[in-house]
């Protein structure tokens, strides 16, 4: 069994700003990044190797200072909290392999437009709370979502209130409660487009 042989980071101990994960260490590969493994540190830059590895809930939770991200290519999930409160992030490439946005990922974070694949099926919210994936991005203006989706779970959008374009290229979708609650800046010309989808 592979996975019983490989490493998992746990706690990032390190000083450097910019961090290349290793595909793997002393011989054994590294199959995952633990939870808030590397929350509140002060990296700026982080990049996945290209094998199949497994990131944990928050962890880049608050990484204020992290602006470049390049994530493993075959990635499934975007894990809850996992770009929580990383307000220099304006811009991330998400794999042609995610299928499911978990809850809280990029909720307070500087994103400024997010392109969706494809293959992402299912923007999560778990719970009650509103902290919806994408929640109280004040700086995101444009989100395209790919051809793949099924689910818009609630609040995802909550409180982006600089949204002003929302690209839905497909025909139906399943919108949870107050997805795009205080989305000040969207016009009824973009609600009506979306709500047309829904």
């Amino acid at each position: 069994n592979q996975a019983s042989d490989g490493v998992i980071i746990q706690k990032y101990k390190g000083t450097a700003t910019a961090v290349v994960i290793p595909a793997e260490i002393e011989d054994f590969p590294v199959v995952g990044v633990g939870f808030e493994a590397f929350s509140e540190t002060d990296i700026v830059s982080v990049v996945f190797p290209d094998s199949d590895i497994w990131i944990g809930d928050s962890c880049f939770e608050k990484c204020e200072s992290l602006q470049n991200v390049v994530l493993p290519k075959n990635l499934k999930t975007i894990s809850a909290s996992l770009f929580y409160g990383c307000t220099s992030l304006k811009a991330i490439t998400l794999p042609n392999s995610i299928e499911e946005i978990y809850q809280h990922s990029f909720e307070n974070s500087g994103l400024e437009m997010i392109d969706i694949p494809d293959s992402v099926t299912v923007i999560a919210n778990s719970g009650f709370s509103t902290g919806g994936a994408f929640a109280d991005c004040k700086n995101l203006k444009t989100v395209n979502i790919g051809k793949g989706i099924k689910s818009i779970e609630k609040y995802t959008f909550y409180g982006c209130s600089n949204l002003t374009t929302v690209n839905i290229n497909v025909e139906k979708v399943k919108y949870g409660d107050s997805v795009f609650s205080g989305c000040s800046s969207l016009s009824l010309k973009e609600k009506k487009k979306i709500r047309d989808t829904g």
